[in-house]
């Protein structure tokens, strides 16, 4: 009777599992990079949305504040401005666009991502 495997069976046993363990692992490290890029993502949402209410609240009581600001950890750069209305929304009296512009590099690549509300004039007055 025979005991143990023989090197040939074990090594097509390893060959077999490295053939089905190895997408896995390259499918983990896509899910974590993609993972990764969201939260960055969420990250600069937020970072634009604090902005926005900190030049809000800052207008408010007539305190000055830079319109643009780098972001460091996000490597981002993000930029407030209030227009008045155009095009067909002129219809709308009293009301201002408000945005913030946020802009980082990915890949290389320039990436831009805008939060555009309207409010009322006197909310920024």
């Amino acid at each position: 009777m025979k005991q143990g495997f023989t090197l040939i069976e074990v090594l097509l046993a390893l060959a077999i599992f490295m053939l089905v363990i190895t997408p896995l692992f390259e499918l983990t490290g896509r899910l974590v990079t993609r993972a990764a890029d969201r939260a960055r993502a969420a990250e600069r949402v937020l970072v634009a949305e604090s902005f926005l209410l900190e030049q809000r609240i800052l207008s408010r009581y007539g305190k000055k504040s830079p319109n643009s600001q780098k972001i460091a950890q996000s490597k981002a750069t993000v930029t407030y401005q209030t227009s008045p209305l155009s095009g067909d929304l002129k219809a709308f009296k009293g009301v201002m666009k408000e945005q913030v512009v946020i802009e980082w590099l990915h890949k290389g690549k320039k990436r831009t991502e805008r939060i555009i509300s309207f409010i009322p004039e006197q909310v920024l007055a």
